[in-house]
């Protein structure tokens, strides 16, 4: 048994070898993507439900270039041209080449090929110098298939490559390409969300590096440039910002606030060990114990290696402390006294955490190589259970894989109960569901708009409906004030939905107090009593309204059509018509 085991283990070592190995697990991992939309399943929470409808609205509008001002019409009613995002991004480009789903797939595609192969330049080039294939390709593996959010494109997965390029001007190497990663992050990556803080990263890299000698001058061009093409890139939000004519509904945030000391000690160590959803790391596992083996002292002294991996846990411990004390009492007074500080959430230092985990497996490589081979042993496991970990947590792997055949497994050997499964990509769009609609009530008259009640007003836009509601990360206050007429009622029924709705609002839904504010979680049969102004939905000119469940008692001048429920859909739509008030009749 020992042999077989010896051999099989140099098999296994010799592959790491390989560098197309570790290409050909990156491409497993996005392997869900090619399926197609009618089988791969797609993670909805800040993603399905809105932010690809938002993409495909601007790219299919004739509005790109519009002025800032300039009313859009279709996607909550009618919007300023400011509140869609710029037009010089890479991912709405994607939008107006390619059908929705291969637009979105193909960038899921490149985010992950761009992290993994920009990471295995860096830590080749300049990280990991001596390193052994696999130890570099693996630790490319742990940041290549983090769990990046789709619409911040490069913000996180980009970074390791600008990394490498600046890295590279420092040492005056491979100039013109790294001036090009330079130039083109910008349209493939968003300012205000991430790059910021990236920014200040970056100021403290050349920093220390200026310590040993004086930067190039190119590099400190280069950077400039990269700055001013950042705000070239995101203009449109710089001028609303600062010069709009219409008020933000951020601006009228009131977001829960931690009371005490210890509200806030426990947010910031839950943020260290889990992060942060649209950022997350995937350290609290074996690179948590890497990082643990790394920092044991072996000397009187500690390393200068372990040094820098204590310099770096302590900026991680920053970044934590930063976003708990801004959701706390602690921001407060700031937040009263400076509109843009509530508007503009810097508690977003969290977009560092996995460059700096990276920068700190790193390290701690470089550390633990120059160990015993126990050491190095310990070192190459967890680096293969973290891939292991990365694949298990891919919400596209798990749905679309792991747990279809889990469920297999179940039914024929006639043991466990299976799991139910998401909808698919289609599925939670309803596609099927809405060609019928439109074979029910035709083509949407220009001019007249729907509102969706049980399910994601995303659903209705993506189909191709002008909507009400939707989610959006800015829009203006006074439509958030006119839209709050149409559900006032059913927002008195709860505290809940009331609070969800008026401290914060992105999600500008047409809310039911019986559905409550999580659609994703509809589990009643029908919603028993509907208390929605009709008169205020009369002046928006809604036509219909759409719901995921049947609806006992409506309002006066709101009847029930039809119902469409076609196979393999996330929900049946309920089809509800508004009846217009008549004109008089002017006799002669």
């Amino acid at each position: 048994m020992k042999p077989l085991l010896t051999s099989l283990s140099k098999r296994l070592y010799s592959l790491l070898q390989i560098p197309g190995v570790y290409w050909g697990l990156v491409f497993l991992y996005l392997s869900p993507y090619l399926l197609g939309p009618e089988v791969i399943r797609v993670s909805f929470h800040d993603n399905l439900d809105g932010m690809i409808p938002s993409f495909q609205f601007l790219a299919n509008s004739n509005v790109w270039f519009a002025s800032n001002s300039e009313v859009v019409s279709g996607f909550l009613h009618s919007l300023p041209r400011a509140t869609l995002g710029s037009e010089f991004n890479v991912i709405l480009w994607l939008f107006a080449m390619f059908p929705p789903y291969w637009a979105y797939a193909i960038n899921m595609i490149l985010i992950h090929v761009v992290a993994f192969g920009g990471t295995y330049l860096l830590l080749r080039t300049h990280l990991l110098k001596q390193a052994a294939v696999h130890s570099i390709g693996l630790l490319a593996l742990f940041f290549g298939l983090l769990p990046f959010w789709p619409s911040g494109g490069l913000s996180i997965a980009g970074q390791p490559l600008v990394v490498y390029a600046v890295l590279n001007l420092i040492h005056r190497k491979q100039e013109r390409a790294s001036l090009l990663i330079l130039f083109l992050y910008p349209f493939y990556s968003h300012f205000f969300w991430a790059g910021i803080f990236f920014f200040g990263l970056l100021i403290l890299v050349l920093g220390y590096s200026a310590r040993k000698a004086p930067l190039p001058r190119l590099l400190l061009s280069a950077i400039g440039v990269m700055g001013i093409l950042h705000i070239m890139v995101e203009y449109r939000l710089f001028l609303a910002m600062f010069f709009n004519d219409f008020h933000f509904h951020r601006e009228a945030f009131q977001l829960q606030i931690l009371d005490s000391w210890r509200e806030v000690i426990s947010l910031f160590v839950d943020h260290l060990k889990n992060g942060y959803y649209q950022s997350l790391s995937l350290h609290f596992g074996p690179m948590l114990v890497i990082f643990l083996l790394s920092i044991i002292p072996l000397q009187r002294k500690l390393s200068n290696t372990q040094v820098r991996i204590l310099g770096l846990m302590g900026l991680l411990l920053l970044c934590s402390g930063m976003y708990a004390m801004y959701q706390s009492f602690l921001f407060v007074p700031i937040k009263e006294s400076i509109s843009l500080i509530n508007t503009f959430d810097i508690g977003r230092t969290y977009t560092l955490y996995p460059i700096l985990w990276l920068f700190i497996g790193a390290l701690a490589t470089r550390s633990l190589m120059g160990q015993n081979n126990w050491i190095k042993g310990v070192l190459l496991s967890a680096l293969l259970l973290q891939t292991l970990y990365s694949f298990t947590a891919s919400y596209e792997v798990k749905w679309t894989y792991l747990e279809p055949t889990k469920n297999l497994i179940k039914t024929i050997i006639g043991k466990g109960i299976p799991s139910e499964l998401p909808p698919t990509f289609n599925g939670f769009y309803c596609v099927d569901n809405f060609e019928r609609i439109r074979d029910i009530i035709g083509d949407q008259p220009k001019g007249t708009f729907t509102g969706s009640i049980g399910f994601h007003p995303a659903v209705s836009l993506f189909n191709g409906f002008n909507t009400i509601d939707g989610y959006i990360v800015l829009y203006p206050l006074a439509y958030k004030n006119t839209f709050r007429t149409i559900i006032a009622e059913e927002l008195a029924k709860s505290q809940e939905i009331q609070a969800y709705f008026d401290d914060w609002g992105s999600r500008c839904y047409l809310f039911s107090a019986e559905v409550g504010k999580n659609v994703n979680l509809l589990s009643i049969p029908q919603i028993q009593d509907l208390a929605l102004s009709v008169d205020a939905l009369r002046q928006l000119g809604v036509s219909y309204l759409f719901s995921a469940v049947p609806i006992e008692h409506l309002p006066a001048g709101i009847h029930f059509l039809d119902k469409v429920d076609e196979a393999n859909q996330a929900h049946p739509i309920y089809i509800f018509m508004i009846e217009q008030e008549r004109q008089p009749s002017h006799n002669p």
